[in-house]
């Protein structure tokens, strides 16, 4: 718990990086984010995701942005963890609209934990992606991919915002802090590639259906290493749970409700 809560810690930090290294160069751009996640339970361990993401950049609005679709397996051994592997098919898409649209294949591994606590809720995951992301000499597209690793963390809290009770939908307040690192042969100066952070309002509007809205400051070293990007983005975010199992026992069906609310 201490150890987790450090780590939090040093990745909230990594938002002062532009006081402390006094980069060359530091621009500012708007973005909105819009994502649907569908989350699929086929038997009381085994599960899938279904995601798509359509972004918007300048002005929150502008222009097309970044477009991201994901599929994944899950398996679940108990109603606290879980451990999936996942493939997306990435448009990259420069943030001020400048060359090509960077097809990106992108792979990985992930495990996630789900804690709760008298008043709120601890959620943890850890990712190990690996990006295939095409090449450019920034002007057109050009032959091969470029590959890298990414490892990220992620700690979130959700905090009821009234009392959970039976047949009552409770929104949630919700924070979350994640950190990304680089990592490979081709990463020379940017081995820290940026600081996510989060807050919003999670509201479960019925029918396995709950809706997330919030602000995301997403800080972001490029890969020549003296530049710098501060993202203000516009999150919306609509979750759906599909429970695909015929018969199961009502122990295991609580359980499982309670981790579709838990991992989102």
């Amino acid at each position: 718990m201490r150890n987790a809560f450090l780590l939090f810690t040093i990745g909230l930090s990594s938002l002062t990086l532009r006081a402390q290294t006094a980069p060359k160069t530091l621009r500012y751009q708007q973005q909105t984010w819009l994502m649907y996640q569908l989350q699929l339970r086929f038997s009381p361990h085994w599960g899938g995701i279904l995601e798509s993401h359509l972004r918007r950049s300048g002005h929150f609005v502008d222009f097309a942005g970044t477009q991201i679709n994901r599929v994944g397996l899950s398996y679940f051994p108990n109603a606290a963890a879980r451990l999936s592997a996942n493939y997306a098919y990435v448009v990259n898409r420069n943030a001020f609209n400048v060359g090509p649209a960077r097809p990106e294949h992108r792979t990985w591994a992930e495990i996630g934990f789900s804690q709760p606590f008298p008043r709120l809720v601890l959620n943890q995951r850890f990712r190990a992606e690996q990006r295939f992301v095409h090449r450019s000499d920034g002007n057109k597209l050009t032959e091969g991919y470029r590959f890298n690793h990414r490892l990220r963390y992620q700690l979130g809290i959700q905090w009821p915002m009234r009392q959970p009770a039976p047949g009552r939908l409770t929104p949630n307040l919700v924070v979350q802090n994640e950190i990304l690192v680089n990592a490979g042969k081709e990463i020379v100066y940017n081995y820290f590639d940026q600081n996510q952070f989060f807050i919003g309002i999670s509201c479960p509007v019925g029918r396995g259906f709950t809706l997330q809205t919030g602000y995301l400051n997403l800080f972001q070293q490029q890969s020549a290493g003296n530049a710098f990007v501060d993202f203000h983005i516009l999150r919306f975010t609509v979750f759906q749970t599909l429970d695909l199992q015929r018969r199961l026992p009502k122990t295991n069906k609580v359980a499982m409700a309670t981790l579709s609310d838990l991992t989102e």
